[in-house]
């Protein structure tokens, strides 16, 4: 078989310059075989050496019956075998592996360095600023020292407390190389037991033996040198705030003047306003004979409270001996429902009790709803026509110098509408840019008729005086049905009527006390109506049970 290679057909071996490239096979196959040495110059697909570069460089066989004849580019294309590691790779990788290691050494070591470094400046930077603030709290002790000094008059009370427990700080800031266990001084565990037993109100020796040593222990446990001063100081401000809390927590007047005490403490403590030279010797004593002479000059109570926690809070602010201190009221005896007082009327009427003893306390947002229910019972059958009422929107006219009032409203809330709605359409005068002053009045009418000149008590008022002696005459107690012996024994009204009478004393009358005192009037006829609200149910309830037998 001819094994020639034949010529592509429209080409020929040697075409002028002048006419399209045609690319032919080489006279040759030894040259590409030498240039493709993994083809060795055949084609893979037929074995002849038959190869030439084609269009776009792909290595063809020219073989027309070649059955692949891009066989050899496909070989040509595949990834090359894997050549096998030299020795100047090696050499390589090694030499960058030991030079990658002594540097992460030197980096290691740089690092430690400046780790010390910084601990080093840390702990210069700490001692400065210490000294920066020792310098300026010093400063402040003669103001502290100096304020407190002259609050002869102006101290409150339960500021004695303040005095032991900072006797605490004062044996906890003793200068100190370190804190020595318990028993190693037991003397410095006993001072602090008793500046803590002090501190927490106790101005006598305790029953027990070792009290407060679990609060020794713990601080003896966390006392550490004088570097770490600054966390002490935070544990005592935290122990004080906490003893602060629980103070305030109970109520009552004196026991929120000790939380006061001990905030200020804490928050003297916090400043560092406190230290060993602050409180000790001449200077404690002082602030002691102050404190002592403020506590006895301190006035006490003389309205004879009952010294309840709930009624501690609100005795304060309604307690009548605050306002007149210099002069005591006047007593008298009054009783209210099951309970029978002894104090002003005033007082009695703004703490009075139900049986439950829970006090008669009202809000001041529910005063003038309460106001016009005592008025309506007040009234009674004397008030001809309902109660009316309405709301205006007033404006002052600074002109007139007088209020011009506005069109009448049906409710509050409609009022306070309007009032909401003129403030933002015209807050202010177009003349000088003054602020519009608006308020909102309410207008009460009511229609009540003119009593007789001989006016006669209605029936249900009869059979309350007729029964109130029904057991025991002369007792004016209320408790019907109770039966003689309890009124001879337990009617508080009639035994302390009766000491009045051996003292010479004659109580006024209920009616006396309600023209006295108009609050006291008040309560009267509010606690009335209650117990006519209980005597017209038990009424009804025997009616219907009547009833009931009779059918």
């Amino acid at each position: 078989m001819d094994q020639t290679p034949r010529p592509i057909l429209g080409t020929s071996p040697a075409l002028p310059s002048s006419q399209p490239a045609r690319i032919g096979p080489p006279p040759s196959a030894a040259p590409l075989a030498a240039g493709l040495p993994h083809v060795a110059g055949r084609c893979p697909a037929c074995g002849h050496s038959s190869l030439f570069l084609g269009d776009g460089g792909y290595v063809t066989c020219s073989m027309r019956e070649c059955p692949q004849p891009d066989a050899a580019s496909t070989v040509l294309e595949r990834e090359p075998a894997d050549q096998p590691p030299t020795r100047a790779e090696w050499d390589s990788l090694t030499n960058e592996a030991d030079r990658l290691r002594r540097d992460g050494i030197a980096l290691r070591e740089r690092a430690d360095a400046l780790d010390e470094e910084a601990k080093r400046l840390r702990s210069e930077l700490d001692g400065v600023f210490l000294h920066k603030k020792n310098a300026e709290l010093h400063d402040a002790i003669e103001r502290v020292r100096n304020y407190l000094a002259g609050q002869t008059g102006a101290l409150p009370e339960g500021y004695p407390v303040a005095v032991p427990a900072a006797d605490v700080l004062a044996v906890l800031d003793d200068e100190q190389p370190a804190a020595p266990p318990a028993p190693a001084d037991p003397g410095l565990r006993d001072r602090i037991r008793k500046a803590i037993c002090a501190a927490s109100g106790f101005e006598w020796d305790p029953t027990e033996p070792d009290e407060y040593g679990e609060h020794a222990d713990a601080v003896l446990a966390i006392l550490p040198a004088p570097a770490d001063r600054a966390a002490v100081l935070a544990e005592v401000v935290a122990w004080l705030t906490k003893k602060a809390g629980e103070y305030r927590g109970t109520g009552g007047r004196q026991n929120l003047a000790v939380a006061d005490a001990i905030t200020t403490l804490a928050s003297k403590v916090h400043r560092g306003a406190v230290r060993p030279d602050n409180l000790r010797g001449a200077d404690a004593d002082e602030l002691r004979r102050l404190a002592d002479e403020a506590q006895q000059t301190e006035a006490r109570c003389t309205c004879q409270f009952i010294a309840e926690p709930w009624i501690n809070m609100t005795h304060e602010a309604d307690c009548p001996a605050r306002e007149a201190q210099q002069t005591k009221p006047a007593e008298a005896l009054v009783h209210v429902g099951w309970w029978c007082w002894r104090g002003e009327p005033g007082h009695l009427a703004a703490t009075a009790c139900r049986s439950d003893n829970v006090p008669l306390h009202t809000p001041a947002q529910w005063a003038d709803d309460m106001r016009a229910a005592i008025q309506r019972i007040t009234d009674g059958d004397d008030e001809a026509h309902a109660t009316e009422q309405k709301w205006r929107v007033e404006l002052y006219d600074p002109t007139a110098e007088a209020w011009a009032p506005g069109s009448s409203l049906p409710d509050l809330p409609a009022a306070r509408a309007r009032l909401a709605l003129a403030q933002g359409h015209a807050p202010r005068w177009r003349d000088d840019g003054t602020p519009v002053q608006r308020r909102i009045v309410r207008e009460t009418t009511t229609y009540t008729v003119e009593p007789d000149e001989q006016q006669q008590l209605s029936p249900e008022a009869e059979h309350n005086i007729a029964s109130s002696g029904v057991d025991t005459p002369g007792c004016d107690c209320g408790h019907d049905g109770m039966g003689p012996g309890w009124h001879l024994s337990s009617c508080a009204w009639k035994s302390s009527r009766t000491v009045d009478e051996a003292l010479g004393v004659s109580p006024p009358s209920l009616a006396e006390l309600a023209d006295a005192d108009p609050e006291y009037r008040e309560v009267l006829h509010t606690r009335g109506a209650e117990l006519s609200a209980k005597r017209q149910a038990a009424t009804t309830d025997n009616e219907a049970q009547q009833t009931e037998e009779g059918r």
